[in-house]
């Protein structure tokens, strides 16, 4: 491989020098002067090289160009949270459907009531291209206090937002701020979370990986109430976890949030969703940071 490298090497060479001797030598007979363009009009080999063509009509063109303003583009004016959620809705971020509907695995809820999607690309889009977004989810998730409904409405909110647009809030401001949230589905008895985790590889190659949560939290056995899914090519990649030591984990914070929770308690799934994901981030930021220091 080496040695022909070299020959590619020394005929491309050759091809060049070969190139400047012909441009030189190749249109000149024996004992004619060397080529001198700069010789005046009738002079035996004498040439007068055009002038430059003028650049005075583009340079009135492009000054006529540059006193036209140029007007930026209308952002939506975001003041409260309904108005934030109405331009999640319209940029595709967010879905928000009054009963269950499939989505990222989410089966149609027998109880009715809700079924949202947070898309968290187009979240984080979003709020890059309108910073109030962010900002007001911010505000609004810092002073809403707890949750309670009358009729389907949040009593925190006097009555402005439904359920499922409140969850739609929630999954939405968790997402403005974390890259690795891909995607959350919530309906009323279970929720899903796709994250991205780290990993390497065949023990080599860092890599971002998919691993989907699913957490029902009215089951009574562990094995019904989180479920841990995987890519397929996880038999290739060093993951820092296995899906049985990760879904003990989520059920643990699980339980440990049922248990502090009062029995009347409306906003259970509010609760949950947001130590699941709040755990998620931990549990990626310390396999980042193993990743990191070499281990």
């Amino acid at each position: 491989m080496a040695r022909a490298v070299t020959i590619l090497v020394i005929v491309l060479l050759a091809g060049i020098a070969s190139a400047d001797q012909f441009n030189d030598n190749y249109f000149q007979q024996p004992g004619d002067p060397p080529l001198d363009l700069t010789h005046e009009s009738g002079e035996k080999g004498g040439y007068i090289p055009e002038p430059p063509p003028s650049n005075e009509d583009d340079s009135e063109e492009d000054e006529k160009t540059n006193d036209v303003p140029v007007v930026p583009p209308q952002q939506t004016v975001i003041e409260t949270e309904e108005d934030a959620l109405q331009v999640l809705v319209e940029e595709g971020a967010v879905s928000v459907e009054d009963a269950g509907v499939a989505a990222i695995g989410i089966e149609e809820d027998d109880g009715g009531g809700y079924s949202i999607v947070v898309d968290g690309d187009k979240v984080r889009a979003s709020a890059g291209s309108n910073v109030d977004i962010g900002s007001v989810l911010k505000f609004w998730r810092g002073i809403k206090g707890k949750f309670s409904t009358s009729k389907g409405k949040n009593v925190a909110n006097k009555g402005r937002l439904t359920t499922g647009e409140y969850y739609a809030l929630i999954a939405s401001e968790l997402a403005v701020d974390d890259e690795n949230l891909d995607e959350a589905a919530l309906s009323a008895s279970r929720f899903e979370i796709s994250y991205r985790s780290r990993g390497k590889l065949f023990a080599l190659i860092p890599l971002s990986f998919p691993v989907r949560v699913e957490v029902t939290g009215a089951a009574e056995i562990s094995a019904d109430r989180v479920h841990i899914k995987l890519p397929w090519y996880r038999w290739f990649v060093r993951k820092y976890f296995s899906a049985s030591s990760l879904a003990s984990e989520v059920d643990a914070v699980v339980l440990k949030e049922l248990s502090a929770l009062p029995p009347e308690a409306e906003d259970v799934q509010a609760v949950l969703f947001t130590a699941v994901t709040d755990f998620l981030r931990q549990k990626v930021q310390t396999i980042s940071d193993s990743i990191l220091l070499g281990a």
